[in-house]
C-alpha cells in the first residue's frame, strides 16, 4: 500500500523504509530457495534419466558396427561372386535378418526407456517454472 511521502514524519519514514527492506530481503530469501530448488531437481532429473539414455545410445553404436561388417561381408560378396555364390548369399541374408531383429528390439526398448516420460516431466516443469517467473515479474 502506498503512502504519501510528504506527509510522513522521519520516523515513519524511517519504519517505511525497514518494512520495505525486510520485504526486499524476503522475496530475495524466497528467490534464492526456488533457483536452489530448480538445481536440485536438474541434478534428480538428470541422474535418473541420463542413465536410461546412454544406454539406448550404447546399443546404437553397438548396432551401428553390426551394421558395418555385414556391408562389409556384402562388400566382399560382391567382389567374390564367383564362387560359393549362393551359400554366402544365404549367410548374408541370415545375418540381415539377425540385425533387423536387433534392431527392432531396440527400437522397441527405446520406447519403452522412458524418453516421453521425460519429455512430459520437462513440460510440466517448464509450465511451472513460467508461472513462478510470471509470480515474481508481476
Amino acid at each position: 500500500m502506498k503512502r504519501d511521502v510528504n506527509g510522513m514524519t522521519e520516523h515513519e519514514l524511517l519504519a517505511e523504509l525497514v518494512l520495505q527492506g525486510r520485504r526486499a530481503e524476503r522475496e530475495r530469501t524466497i528467490k534464492y530457495c526456488i533457483a536452489a530448488i530448480i538445481v536440485i531437481a536438474l541434478v534428480i532429473l538428470g541422474a535418473v534419466y541420463i542413465p536410461r539414455i546412454v544406454a539406448p545410445l550404447q546399443q546404437i553404436g553397438e548396432s551401428l558396427e553390426q551394421i558395418q561388417r555385414e556391408l562389409d561381408k556384402v562388400d566382399q560378396f560382391l567382389g567374390d561372386l564367383g564362387e560359393d555364390s549362393a551359400e554366402k548369399f544365404r549367410q548374408t541374408v541370415e545375418n540381415f535378418s539377425d540385425v533387423s531383429e536387433r534392431l527392432e528390439e531396440f527400437m522397441d526398448m527405446l520406447k519403452n526407456s522412458g524418453l516421453d516420460k521425460l519429455q512430459s516431466t520437462l513440460e510440466g516443469f517448464n509450465d511451472t517454472m513460467g508461472g513462478i517467473l510470471n509470480f515474481f515479474r508481476r
